[in-house]
């Protein structure tokens, strides 16, 4: 039995190697939902945190009556309120987001399986136990995510530092935040990005591994 498991192993990476091959379209276009996912969450990370940095208060200059006199903290707590609330509103949206994303990627293995039904009959069929297309299709599926993950992590740093951080745009007051990404920014989005692939990884597992491998082979 031990001499078998390099065998596998071997096997179980070609086979998934081959199927990012054949479904290179498919996955493709949930990796670059992925991609855009990840993006859209450092920025919006990145700008909460810019934001919360302290703010000094301004000193008004224009002369006021008594009646109208605003104080500059209470100046710098509206600013920061309206802020919270737009950023607050930019993380339900993220949420919105990653929840559509992990959707496309349970679609995207669902599908996988119903086509390769006949496949995973062969494999239940020459000694690969359930447990073990388990791992095949969550594999695939963290793999998917991971690519994801890498790939927008890289976009989603350059964007925040090099362009919505440069002069043009804080110059055009177009954000109300200089953007800061530390390293809990990344690992909150591989932590996200990780449990997106085991939700979306978990369906469409136990359902291959459930197939019975007489009637997979018959179809």
């Amino acid at each position: 039995m031990d001499e078998k498991k390099p065998e596998n192993l071997i096997s179980v990476y070609n086979y998934i190697s081959a199927n990012f091959r054949r479904y290179k379209l498919r996955y493709g276009l949930t990796i670059i939902g992925l991609i855009v996912c990840v993006v859209f969450f450092i920025i919006i990370a990145s700008l909460s945190i810019g934001l919360y940095e302290p703010t000094e208060p301004e000193t008004p200059t224009d002369e006021v009556t008594p009646e109208e006199t605003i104080t500059p903290e209470e100046v710098v707590e509206l600013d920061e309120n309206v802020k919270r609330t737009i950023v607050n509103w930019l993380y339900l949206t993220a949420v919105l987001i990653f929840a559509t994303a992990s959707a496309g990627v349970a679609n995207t293995m669902l599908i996988s399986v119903a086509d390769r039904r006949r496949e995973i009959g062969i494999l239940r069929s020459i000694g690969f136990t359930r447990n073990e297309i388990i791992k095949i299709f969550l594999a695939e599926t963290l793999m998917i995510c991971m690519i994801g993950f890498l790939v927008g992590v890289v976009v989603g740093m350059y964007l925040a530092n090099n362009v919505f951080n440069s002069a043009v745009f804080q110059d055009s007051d177009l954000f109300f935040a200089t953007m800061r990404t530390p390293p809990v920014v990344i690992f909150a989005a591989f932590i996200i990005v990780f449990v997106v692939g085991l939700l979306a990884g978990v369906v469409p597992a136990y359902r291959a591994s459930s197939l019975n491998p007489v009637e997979a082979l018959r179809k």
